[in-house]
């Protein structure tokens, strides 16, 4: 059992999904009276407070520790002297790839966040007892050998957010293989990541759903406008260029519709952002189609569309998509790795399923849903089922029996 009603939830940052995840939980949590801190390790206060305006400011029982922001002095000798020692040891070993090669690149890793290691290790000493939540890569890559190192019992629950077609390098390879067991438990978005974790490590673990907020607005079940909504950040992964070929399409049978896009790009998506918008400048429904900044408000916003569409090459399980079905947004989204979607939607019940990068099969079902206004009603009401099996708090609850279990 936990001893002290703390939790530690480790982010990579607010932005996107895992950020939401993040919230979600810890508010859920400091109403089951647990004291929640939370670390960001890759983001600063000032870009930070800009995404979560008031939050947490409300809850005296969320504490946020910018690790990123924190100088404090250390022994710049020993991460120098770890990096030394591991480059020569990688050189020697690099072409057997065996226990001690993918140990070395661990503490590479350390040596390369060692100022944020030092942090976390401080902050661990000070909070004993601490159960630690890891949220995606970052987080358990610095959590992981803190731990080790210092010979820490804190429970430790690692979440792997990412489609398993993400998880490429040596580095990411030997933390799986040497550190991803040591975990007193592992969490996967979605049943397809699961297994194939199981098959490709041996490692086994839960599988939990992402909470939906507690604060959307009711399901719209009245007469929609014409138009079609994807709420997202701005990148690759998205694959707009996709969803805008579709509506393209779509326009020419169905031209009293207008797309909408909202979303900010982030910094290493700002080329992709630029494309995106010169693309639209060459297709003739350009002014049927708006790309516009992230809003708070986009629930209300969006609620009474006529659909929303997620065209994502890869998604763990998007936010987006479960936030539209829980407002009856009638959902059409790609079925792309890794199952998030999928895990979810039950093809033509409470959405529709269809192939990554197909423009065709994206198309018809746009089609399908606006030339068939009872199949829309069919998939809103069943789609807003999700607002109860995946709230905030039975998700929460499902994160405590593991944090909670001896």
């Amino acid at each position: 059992m936990v001893k002290n009603k703390e939790i530690l939830i480790l982010v990579e940052t607010f932005v996107g999904g895992v950020g939401t995840v993040a919230k979600n939980l810890s508010t859920s949590f400091s109403k089951n009276g647990y004291t929640v801190y939370i670390i960001p390790t890759l983001q600063p206060q000032k870009e930070a407070s800009t995404l979560l305006g008031d939050w947490p400011t409300s809850d005296q029982n969320i504490h946020i520790y910018y690790i990123k922001d924190d100088d404090t002095k250390f022994n710049k000798l020993v991460p120098k002297t770890i990096m030394f020692l591991s480059k020569i040891i990688i050189r020697l070993c690099e072409k057997c790839q065996s226990k001690l090669f993918r140990q070395v690149l661990i503490q590479k890793r350390y040596a390369q966040t060692y100022r944020k290691s030092f942090l976390l290790e401080r902050f661990l000493k000070k909070h004993p007892d601490i159960p630690i939540i890891a949220l995606a890569h970052n987080p358990i890559m610095l959590a992981m050998p803190v731990l080790k190192k210092a010979k820490m019992k804190n429970k430790i629950v690692i979440s792997e957010r990412s489609s398993q077609d993400e998880i490429t390098g040596r580095t990411m390879d030997a933390f799986i293989r040497e550190l991803y067991n040591k975990a007193d438990h592992m969490v996967f978005q979605s049943a397809d990541v699961c297994t194939w974790y199981e098959k490709n490590y041996k490692i086994k673990g839960s599988v939990i759903f992402n909470p939906i907020k507690e604060d959307l607005p009711l399901p719209y079940f009245g007469e929609r406008q014409k138009k079609i909504v994807n709420f997202c950040r701005i990148s690759p992964q998205k694959n707009l260029n996709l969803l805008l070929k579709s509506f393209a399409k779509f326009i020419n049978e169905y031209p009293d519709y207008e797309l909408y896009i909202y979303g900010n790009v982030d910094e290493s998506s700002k080329d992709y952002g630029e494309q995106i918008r010169n693309e639209i400048a060459r297709l003739p429904c350009k002014e049927k189609i708006h790309v516009l900044p992230a809003v708070n408000d986009i629930h209300n916003l969006v609620r009474d569309f006529s659909m929303f569409v997620s065209s994502s090459d890869y998604e763990g399980m998007s936010n987006s998509m479960i936030e539209a079905m829980a407002i009856g947004l009638p959902v059409v989204c790609t079925d792309c790795p890794a199952g998030g979607a999928r895990a979810v939607i039950k093809n033509r019940e409470n959405g529709l399923l269809v192939p990554i990068k197909d423009e065709e099969a994206l198309f018809e079902a746009m089609s399908e849903i606006a030339k068939n206004p009872n199949l829309g009603k069919t998939l809103s009401l069943n789609a807003s089922k999700i607002r109860c099996e995946q709230s905030a708090d039975v998700i929460a609850e499902k994160w405590l029996e593991l944090i909670e279990t001896s």
